[in-house]
């Protein structure tokens, strides 16, 4: 005629979650869009997996849609436009060449460390052609008169330039 409970705890400490984090990685072009014959660089800022944490962090690019390698080494050494060395953001700076397509392209990178765990990620950039820029290709702002006036260096089409107006500036060029 009567009921009786027994209840049962067990404690103990913090339970840890051990499984294994890869690490990420999230990629950007500068600049971006990019133009033919100039300079583009490709970073990868990684962050470090964990359970175990990783160690000998990399990252390769692939660069075939500009005709280099699949597997394009990126650096994290403070040489390659990647920032401080050893700072995680990994860096590749190459030219993009004349011949190349224009319009949008996927840059497909993967995240590694030693731990054998990866993550891929992609970077996209749109490529349009030359435009002769009077602040880069000319040194300075164009001139309001003849006598002043910027050339366009370079050989085969000029197919825009780009420039600066303030109010009451004109621009001109001896082409």
């Amino acid at each position: 005629t009567r009921g009786y409970a027994i209840y049962a705890v067990t404690m103990r400490g913090q339970v840890f979650n051990n499984l294994p984090i890869s690490p990420t990685g999230t990629g950007i072009a500068t600049p971006s869009p990019a133009e033919t014959t100039r300079n583009v660089t490709f970073r990868v800022s990684v962050f470090p997996g964990a359970s175990p944490p990783s160690t000998n962090l990399g990252v390769t690019l692939d660069a075939s849609a500009l005709g280099l390698s699949s597997s394009q080494q990126m650096f994290d050494d403070g040489n390659n436009d990647d920032g401080a060395a050893g700072d995680n953001v990994f860096g590749f700076r190459t030219q993009i060449s004349t011949t190349q397509p224009l319009g949008p392209a996927t840059f497909p990178y993967l995240v590694t460390d030693a731990q054998g765990r990866s993550n891929a990620g992609t970077i996209n950039l749109t490529i349009n052609a030359f435009t002769w820029n009077e602040t880069i290709d000319g040194g300075s702002d164009a001139g309001d008169l003849p006598s002043t006036a910027l050339v366009p260096a370079g050989t085969g089409p000029l197919g825009a330039i780009a420039g600066a107006l303030t109010a009451a500036d004109a621009d001109m060029y001896l082409i």
